[in-house]
This record gives structure tokens, C-alpha cells and sequence, in this order.
């Protein structure tokens, strides 16, 4: 309508004679015309029929599941095909359907791999992970267009010239998942990459754990998601008929999972990587991302600080929230707690009555906590919970290795020597928590600058 209303203009002005306000019109009449080009056409279907994939014959289908001994065969895309809009909308939709289709499957395989309450795979490992492709898929449009990038009448160029940002896939994309929540931090980034147009090389888990969510995602995402967008790694089973997709079946022990990411590592043909895990690996990583476009998600001691003002029993309340969920493995989890001396008593109180009010007198028996991944996790953990005195135990300490239970533990260090144990060092990924006394603020912040940079802070104070 604007473009209509100022050849009106025009046409009014011209049979008029008044060939100066003709020309003028017919100027703004081109430049509203260009802005309605900028604003509404490269902004949406202009850009996005760009990327519309060219008809070509139809070419067998890549297998979706690869086995690491064959890589790098299976490894090469047809990256104009994963550009394609339509090909990460029906990756997205696929994904989504994945979510929708397979929720009880994969509330099972976390039950079996992490013993988790139900409510919590649901929260974390569906529902988070579809609201985020929703979010996707409702603003791919807006995100997959060119923007206007500042103010573009230049002398340096024609005046009806524009500057715009286009977005561009980096290609070829690993991602490299992990084992806490499988389904959310593999494939939330696998939909990120798909939906800027990449190809992405998954490897469900780096560690051989949390191995029938690898087998659920290996097995299932090849009935919802093209091999054009997507592929899966792991190891060769030793019976094929143990896939319920009647491709090639997989496998995830822990000494083939360790040799598959090492494959896809030294494979070194990735535009980007995208790993979340330990330190130690995510160094590992970026050494073989050589300089390419490296997202490392690692793990630290998250600090919490409780003050005087703060509400004690709101702070413990969310404290044991953050610190419990999963049974403590999660990388931002409040992993040790900083209050100040004069509070550190009720602090401890208050931990203890709302460990009580969420798990009973024995939380082994209660159905809203789950268990750690392996035994050796769970040994890891029993050592840490064996290097400090049993009167330093606040509540719990119980460690049941064949159940792969560790009780969630409070555990108070009031020594100064007590400061520098395991506990304050190393991160602890599992349901114990050290509360330290400090004697002010200022020694909080000191104490926290002193170790290495953590993931998040949490402060609990009502006097800012």
C-alpha cells in the first residue's frame, strides 16, 4: 500500500505539471519501496526461498548410525542439502516429535542409568529440551535472515546499496553429549546446529555411561530425523538385532565409548565442536579443535554465599534444591556453601530439617532421589565423605556401593585445615554439601577469587 500510495503521488504530480514534486514523489516512492524490500523480503521469503534446495536425483539415504571403526566414512554431508530451510525445519519437527513420541522411553532409560525420579527427567530431559526447539522452530524466519547492519547511505557507495549481515552455517558440526542429562545437553546443541544450517556429528556420551540414553538416541532419532542433518557415532553390537531400528546396531561400554570419541577426535574434519563434560577432556577437545570454533561447557566448584539477613530457611530450602537435583550431578549445582559465623549453626538446623521434609527419615527408600551413574563414582565419593571426622557430619554420610546410594550429606568444616581439604578443592558432583563459617563478606570473596573460576554464584542476603 505504501508503494501504490506514492505512484499515486506520483501520477497526481506529473499530470499536474509540477515536475519537481513528480520527481520528489517518485523518489520517496523508490525509497519505500527499497525499505519494504529490506524490511520484508531479505528479511524473510526472499532469503528463505535462497535457501530452498535445488531438485537433484534422489540418492540413497546415509546410515544414521555409524560405527567409529568405519570413520571417517559416513562423515561427509551434503552441506547445500543441510542448509536448506526446509532441511532444518523437518530436522527441528523431527526432533520435536522425538521429544513428544518417546518421553516414557526415555524417563525409563534415566531410571536405569541414574535411577532418577521421574518428574525430574521430565522437567529437565523432555520438557526443557522441546520448549527449546519450540523456541527454534517458531523463530527460525527471523533468525535464519539477513539484517540490515547500520545506517547504509554512504558516499563510499550507491546509494541504493545496502549493508546486511547474512547468516552462514559453519558446516560439518561435533557434538560431543554427556552423561548427567544426556538428552538435554546432546541434543539441545544438535537442534542449534541443525537450525543454522549445519550438519551434525553426534556422539551421544564420552565415558560409557548413561549408556541406554545412548542406545535410546541411537536406536530412535534415525525414525525422526534425516541422516542428511544428522548422524550418530558409537561402537559396533555384538548383535545387530539388539537395535529396535533395524539398521546397524550399537553399542556404548565404556572402553568402546572412550575409542569412539578418541575416532571422532583425531578425525579432525569438523568446521565447529561443541562438548560438555570435565575440564581435563574439554582441554582435550580444544587441543583438537586446533584453533577451529570450539564451545566448551567443563565443570567448576560453584560457591554459595549465605549472609546474616539472609532468610535461613528459604536459603536452605532452594540451597538443597540446586544441590540434590540429580543426586548432585550437575555442573552448576551450589557446590559448597560460604556463611557467615554467627548464622553457620541455624544455617546447619535449617539444612537438616528441610533434608527431612524432602526425603524422609531415609532418603535410600525415598522416590524423589535418585542414584550416582557407576560405582566409581560412587567410590570417589565415599572417599571424600571418609577424609573428614564423623562429628563434622551434619546429616546423611551413608554410602551403599552396590546400590551406587550416597546419602545426601551436610557436612560442616569449621577447622581452618578442614578449608583446604578434597571437599573445597576438587568439584564434587554428587549430593554432599560443606558448609564453610567465614567471618565476613570481605573474607567470602576472598576465599572464592582464590580458586579457580566457578560456573555461577549464588547470594542469599535481604541487605544488598
Amino acid at each position: 500500500w505504501w508503494f501504490c500510495g506514492m505512484r499515486l503521488l506520483f501520477e497526481v504530480g506529473k499530470k499536474a505539471g509540477r515536475m519537481f514534486f513528480a520527481v520528489a514523489a517518485g523518489a520517496v516512492a523508490l525509497v519505500v519501496l527499497r525499505e519494504w524490500y529490506v524490511r520484508y523480503s531479505l528479511s524473510g521469503p526472499v532469503v528463505l526461498r535462497k535457501l530452498k534446495l535445488k531438485k537433484k536425483k534422489k540418492e540413497e539415504e546415509a546410515p544414521m548410525v555409524l560405527d567409529y571403526k568405519d570413520l571417517p566414512k559416513g562423515l561427509k554431508f551434503d552441506l547445500e542439502r543441510a542448509k536448506a530451510y526446509e532441511t532444518r525445519v523437518a530436522g527441528l519437527k523431527g526432533l520435536l516429535k522425538f521429544f513428544d513420541e518417546e518421553k516414557e522411553a526415555i524417563v525409563e532409560a534415566l531410571k536405569e542409568d541414574l535411577g532418577r525420579p521421574a518428574p525430574e527427567s521430565l522437567v529437565y530431559d523432555v520438557f526443557a529440551p522441546r520448549a527449546e526447539i519450540l523456541h527454534l522452530l517458531t523463530n527460525l524466519p527471523r533468525l535464519a535472515a539477513w539484517k540490515r547492519a547500520g545506517f547504509d547511505w554512504s558516499l563510499t557507495t550507491f546509494p541504493y546499496d545496502g549493508a546486511y549481515v547474512a547468516p552462514e552455517p559453519y558446516g560439518t558440526v561435533c557434538v560431543l553429549g554427556t552423561w548427567n542429562f544426556p538428552f538435554m545437553l546432546g541434543l539441545v546443541p544438535v537442534a542449534g546446529a541443525i537450525a543454522a544450517g549445519n550438519a551434525v556429528v553426534f556422539k551421544p556420551t564420552c565415558s560409557g555411561k548413561s549408556s541406554k540414553s545412548a542406545q535410546l538416541m541411537a536406536d530412535r532419532l534415525g525414525h525422526y530425523v534425516s541422516s542428511a542433518s544428522l548422524r550418530v557415532v558409537g561402537g559396533t553390537a555384538a548383535d545387530a538385532s539388539t537395535s529396535t531400528t533395524g539398521m546397524k546396531g550399537l553399542l556404548f561400554s565404556p572402553a568402546e565409548d572412550l575409542a569412539a570419541s578418541k575416532a571422532v577426535l583425531d578425525y579432525g574434519g569438523f568446521d565447529m565442536y561443541f562438548f560438555t563434560g570435565s575440564t581435563r577432556v574439554g582441554a582435550i577437545v580444544a587441543e583438537k579443535a586446533a584453533g577451529k570454533p570450539c564451545v566448551l561447557e567443563c565443570g567448576g566448584k560453584s560457591p554459595t554465599y549465605v549472609d546474616s539477613s539472609a532468610d535461613l530457611d528459604l536459603a536452605a530450602k532452594r540451597i538443597l534444591w540446586g544441590r540434590m537435583l540429580n543426586a548432585g550431578q550437575q555442573c552448576v549445582a551450589p557446590d559448597y556453601v560460604l556463611c557467615c559465623e554467627d548464622k553457620v549453626d541455624a544455617l546447619c538446623a535449617a539444612l537438616k530439617k528441610r533434608l527431612l521434609a524432602a526425603f524422609g527419615d531415609d532418603p535410600r527408600h525415598s522416590p524423589d532421589f535418585g542414584r550416582i551413574v557407576d560405582t566409581a563414582e560412587c567410590q570417589r565419593l565415599k572417599k571424600l565423605i571418609d577424609g573428614v571426622e564423623s562429628s563434622q557430619i551434619i546429616a546423611g554420610g551413608q554410602v551403599q556401593l552396590e546400590e551406587k546410594y550416597v546419602a545426601p550429606t551436610v557436612v560442616l568444616l569449621k577447622k581452618q585445615k578442614d578449608k583446604s581439604s578434597s571437599l573445597t578443592k576438587e568439584e564434587i558432583f554428587g549430593p554432599i554439601l560443606p558448609v564453610v563459617p567465614v567471618p565476613s563478606l570481605e573474607e567470602a570473596v576472598e576465599y572464592v577469587n582464590g580458586r579457580p573460576k566457578p560456573l555461577a554464584t549464588y547470594v542469599f542476603a535481604k541487605d544488598a
